[in-house]
């Protein structure tokens, strides 16, 4: 009996093993493009990229259809789902009317429709959130731009392609507000996302008004902006792919709208089972949309940042400028002093309070000692540590530590005097310290926690945290920043010349009124002068 039981047993192991075989093997994906076909170098060619990267994980081909005009889409989707395909994705705003009509008819097959939506119970729709991608995009033509004039020419004019143009005006506008906006679109029909000389003379005439960086979103169209920036010496911007390699030099960057993405995932998730009708919307979040930066176009949107190189940590949602906040410290104890009271800084007055026992020297302080520092200010000290290394590089560059805080805080504010100083947990000295205990007015703020006395290389860098800072507490928010600074001490100089201007003015018309009250000063009691 065991041994026939462990002979069924064996025989259903291998029939499961078999029929997953099966199920593996006759698992059928379809691809359709729409008419710019599978070497567009744009929205096609990333979507067969992302049906090649399902294909090389599993093993499992795709079969895949360009057609040459619109009327082939409906054929192509009915040939497929006769033929009992396990999915269909169709590429393209162009195909949601036929995608609609087909599915109703096949209702046993998946269909799943890139840049479309149709609400239909075996339909998936995968859309993306372009103006986020755009407006990244908008803020490196915004930063580029040397005339001030910044160009959009888009495919067939339609809400779609308008989400792409608004994302982009938004980003640019971010940056600066001194900036002219020229617009085209190629068409009002599909034929719009197919005729690139239009796109080239439409691009041309930009250039010749003075525009010095286009973005076009207009499929195989846009490789007629990317020839003419090529031509003029201007810049482009690509879309969908990356197409920083199809005139290195000139385009500037492209804002990838990952359609790879959507297609290895519908594929992925159809193969695995999990695969399921409605909506998906991809944006920055998701990974949906990017701009690229590669070998091809990196030296244009990258520059050196020149030494001194200012580390800053941000905080968001952090409320320093809190009365009770403020006020929770004692003076006198980081001047290195023994204070009588610490009224001030409650609710953190003893080592209780303080929530941990161990001090500089690593000995244990009883409960009851003086918190050293006492209060809350000292008490949410800032405590994440960082490092930075150039990708291709072992050793992370040099992040100096000192001279950060404010000379006068350094000299006077804050000291570590006699045997006060090991009581204390952490040094009145430590210039981490000195800048945090100088509280933000604003709920969201930076601090300077390093400086890099070196040229940064442009290029990759990978920043490593020591995430020792909870911000989920407050539902914060904290990032890194690094800056560079002028001789006026900011990045831009336009801030610094306003308070010089208004500062020289404001002397000017002093200089002018005091003058004019001395020569017109008016006689005691003379009521008429």
């Amino acid at each position: 009996m065991k041994k026939m039981l462990k002979r069924v047993s064996a025989g259903l192991a291998v029939g499961v093993l078999l029929a997953g075989s099966v199920i593996a093997q006759d698992f059928k994906p379809v691809l359709l493009y729409d008419i710019g076909g599978k070497f567009d170098k744009s929205f096609n060619e990333a979507a067969r990229v992302g049906a090649e990267a399902f294909k090389a994980e599993h093993g499992i081909p795709y079969r895949d259809f360009e057609p040459s005009s619109e009327t082939q889409y409906e054929q192509a989707l009915k040939r497929f789902a006769r033929r009992k395909a396990d999915l269909i994705v169709a590429v393209g705003i162009g195909y949601s009317v036929a995608v609609r009509n087909v599915a109703r008819k096949y209702p046993n097959v998946k269909f799943t429709v890139i840049d479309a939506v149709v609400d239909l119970p075996n339909v998936q729709s995968i859309t993306f959130k372009e103006h986020e991608g755009s407006f990244l995009v908008g803020m490196i033509a915004a930063m580029k731009t040397e005339t001030k004039k910044i160009g959009f020419i888009g495919g067939m004019d339609i809400p779609l392609i308008r989400r792409f143009e608004r994302g982009f005006r938004q980003g640019a506008t971010f940056v600066r507000d001194d900036l002219s906006f020229v617009e085209n679109y190629v068409g009002t029909t599909p034929s719009a996302w197919n005729d690139p000389i239009k796109a080239s003379e439409m691009a041309q005439s930009q250039y010749a008004r003075g525009v010095d960086v286009i973005f076009s979103a207009a499929g195989p169209s846009g490789l007629g902006v990317i020839q003419a920036a090529k031509d003029k010496n201007k810049f482009a911007i690509g879309v969908d792919s990356n197409q920083n390699h199809v005139a290195p030099g000139t385009v500037l960057t492209s804002m990838l709208k990952r359609v790879d993405l959507a297609v290895r995932k519908a594929m992925d998730e159809a193969k695995a089972g999990t695969w399921k009708p409605g909506l998906t919307v991809l944006g920055l979040k998701e990974g949906g949309v990017d701009f690229a930066v590669d070998e091809h176009n990196e030296t244009l949107i990258t520059e050196d940042m020149k030494a001194p190189v200012y580390f800053y940590y941000q905080l968001e949602n952090f409320y320093q400028n809190h009365r009770r906040y403020v006020k929770s410290r004692s003076f006198d104890q980081l001047r290195g002093e023994f204070p009588k009271d610490l009224a001030d800084c409650d609710p953190i007055e003893n080592v209780k309070q303080l929530g941990f026992n161990i001090n500089l020297n690593g000995d244990k302080m009883d409960d009851d000692e003086q918190a050293n520092p006492c209060g809350l200010v000292a008490k949410s000290f800032f405590n994440d540590t960082f490092t930075i290394t150039k990708v291709g590089e072992t050793e992370p560059r040099e992040i100096l530590e000192t001279g950060i805080a404010w000379e006068s805080d350094r000299e006077y504010k804050f000291k570590d005097k006699g045997d006060f100083k090991t009581k204390q947990w952490i040094s009145h000295e430590n210039e981490h310290f000195i800048v945090w205990m100088r509280t933000a007015g604003l709920p969201d703020f930076r601090k300077l926690w390093g400086r890099i006395e070196q040229d940064l290389p442009a290029g990759e860098y990978k920043v490593s945290v020591v995430n020792n800072y909870p911000v989920a507490d407050f539902d914060g928010k904290k990032s890194w920043v690094i800056s560079t600074t002028n001789e006026l001490g900011g990045k831009n100089v336009f801030l610094a010349i306003c308070y010089i201007v208004v500062g020289v003015l404001c002397m000017v018309f002093a200089g002018i009124f005091g003058i004019a009250y001395c020569k017109k000063k008016r006689g005691q009691g003379n009521a008429a002068n």
